[in-house]
């Protein structure tokens, strides 16, 4: 079970889990009243006993007897009690972290591109956490709240009906330590959500140093990176303070008040058992149960502070997982691609606040056909392969594989007939088997050894633990030639009928490229393919080469028609001296 996390707030996030969760709330109330009840019967309890211990000659043994035993009877109850709620509490707070956990990695994969590139991995790892763990922190306090205020208002009432006038100044002290707690939570939701925020950017550039630990050492930037994270942690510092200070101050007036009460309770009760209205055994009731109350209201305000941090957590992280807007949904699934073939008629694109970066592109594709893509950085054919993979749909004019338009397709379903080997080839940390399969999930191990072969990618077999060797973070323990063969692996596992090479290439030493080269000409001989390409000499042979400038196709020939026909090609050509 998922929870809808568009377009989500805080408040409407904690009523969909306790609407999907209403045994969580019975069980609440029923403990609630439970603890209450069994904390006010023990000083009635206790009175009874002291009553009866006081009461001169003849005291009656038997009946102080049963009410010890009574009195260790109601302990054990609330201690039973407490471990029955806490199964429940365990059942239902572990199925509800599993679900919101569940809903927030699909909510954040749903999301387009542009969101990935806006915020970092740490900063990400840290909110989702956060989100989760402070939801189940949230229902932890309720417990210690709810319980509490049900207690307040049974002490509240039996006050009453013994002392009428103390009573009522109960109420009224627990009402407005209560109201100056919520009034303090709430005014403290910035601060938490600043020590959030703070707590995040401290995480994210712990991770972002860390990521790049081996450039650190290579510049010697040891120290520049201390004091960088330096200022963050000044910087979360000062948000702490700032909430810890605003605190004091609350907990400073809080206490104030405990002290009055307190003071009332024994100028009252003394009064009393001067007076002879009150035996030793009211007195000591009447304490009990009251302070124990000052106690629990107290606890009840520090709970509400503790919750306003937690909330606040909650909503930097939700501020976070839902500010983007998810990828516009497409109804349809793309029927069978038997033939590749690639159409762009018109296309116009441009990233918001920016002006065209591709412009008319007209391109026919045919089914097979091996299509490399040249042209001076910025010329738009990154953007290009992005369109036709799917990451964005806000294109104009026409992208149509097989003649299905794929701004009206479901993007999975248009990625099962393509496969991206970028020019950063990120593994997974996990086993080179595990890494490979992802382009096919259910392939048998005949299938993966026959496109180990096609890779050239038998160097697998090698390393440490073979097929199960793990990679390390991003594939660091391969060299970048090694990531390449395995991406192309997974793309031929794939069985793509379209496939994108974007500078897969460019990081290569020259023997590496030329193996890489071979590999596409040889292994995707039946596929669709397209190769962007900064070295000239990795797209020499293909069937049609592109080039492109400022977002437009400018010409489109083979190598030796463009190197006669296309000033632009021919000086790409002549600086790179391939020929």
């Amino acid at each position: 079970m998922q929870y809808s996390l568009n377009n989500t707030n805080f408040s409407s996030l904690i009523k969909q889990i306790l609407r999907r969760n209403p045994g969580f709330v019975v069980a609440l109330l029923l403990w609630s009243v439970f603890w209450s009840g069994l904390m006010s019967t023990t000083p009635l309890i206790l009175r009874e006993i002291i009553n009866a211990i006081s009461s001169g000659p003849g005291i009656d043994l038997s009946k102080i007897s049963w009410l010890f035993v009574a009195y260790v009877a109601a302990q054990e109850l609330l201690n039973v009690a407490w471990r029955v709620w806490d199964y429940v509490k365990l059942k239902y707070t572990l199925t509800i972290t599993r679900d919101l956990n569940n809903s927030v990695f699909s909510t954040i994969f749903g999301y387009s591109r542009q969101y990935f590139l806006q915020h970092s991995s740490g900063s990400l790892t840290r909110k989702v956490g956060a989100l989760s763990d402070n939801i189940q922190s949230l229902f932890g306090l309720s417990e210690n709240i709810t319980p509490r205020v049900v207690g307040v208002v049974v002490t509240a009432t039996i006050l009453s009906f013994t002392n009428p006038y103390y009573g009522l100044f109960f109420v009224l002290w627990s009402g407005f330590f209560i109201w100056l707690s919520i009034y303090a939570s709430k005014r403290s939701m910035p601060y938490s959500e600043a020590v959030a925020e703070a707590s995040a950017q401290k995480d994210s550039n712990l991770v972002d140093a860390l990521s790049n630990a081996v450039t650190v050492k290579l510049f010697g930037g040891e120290q520049l990176e201390a004091g960088r994270f330096g200022k963050v942690m000044d910087g979360f510092l000062k948000a702490e303070r700032d909430l810890q200070m605003f605190f004091l101050k609350i907990r400073y007036l809080q206490g104030l008040s405990v002290a009055l009460m307190i003071a009332a309770l024994f100028a009252t009760y003394h009064h009393n058992l001067k007076s002879g209205q009150a035996t030793p055994g009211d007195v000591a009731f009447i304490l009990a149960i009251s302070l124990n109350m000052v106690w629990e209201v107290w606890l009840i305000g520090s709970q509400l502070s503790g919750a306003s941090k937690v909330v606040g957590a909650c909503v930097n992280a939700l501020h976070a997982v839902t500010q983007d807007a998810i990828e516009e949904p497409r109804g349809n699934s793309l029927a069978e691609v038997s033939q590749g073939r690639i159409t762009l008629s018109q296309v116009h694109f441009n990233y918001p606040e920016s002006p065209d970066v591709l412009k008319n592109i007209h391109l026919d594709v045919l089914p097979c056909e091996h299509i490399g893509i040249v042209g001076e950085s910025g010329s738009g054919k990154t953007t290009l392969i992005h369109l036709l993979s799917g990451l964005y749909n806000n294109y104009r004019g026409s992208i149509k594989i097989d003649g299905q338009e794929i701004r009206e397709m479901d993007r999975q379903a248009l990625l099962k007939h393509i496969s991206i080997i970028p020019q950063d080839v990120s593994l997974f940390n996990r086993t080179v088997r595990e890494n490979i399969l992802y382009g096919k999930v259910s392939a048998t191990e005949e299938e993966l050894h026959a496109v180990l072969d096609m890779a050239n990618a038998r160097f697998v077999l090698d390393l440490p633990q073979g097929l199960d060797t793990v990679v390390g973070e991003r594939g660091n323990l391969l060299s970048g030639g090694q990531k390449q063969r395995i991406a192309i692996a997974r793309a031929i596992i794939k069985k793509s009928k379209i496939i994108i090479l974007d500078e897969a290439t460019s990081a290569l030493d020259s023997h590496s490229e030329s193996k890489i080269v071979d590999i596409v000409n040889h292994a995707f001989v039946d596929r669709t393919v397209l190769v962007v390409a900064h070295r000239l000499s990795t797209i020499q042979k293909m069937d049609r080469i592109i080039v492109m400038q400022q977002g437009q196709v400018v010409s489109v020939g083979t190598h030796t028609e463009l190197r006669q026909s296309s000033a632009l090609y021919d000086e790409l050509v002549e600086k790179q001296k391939i020929l």
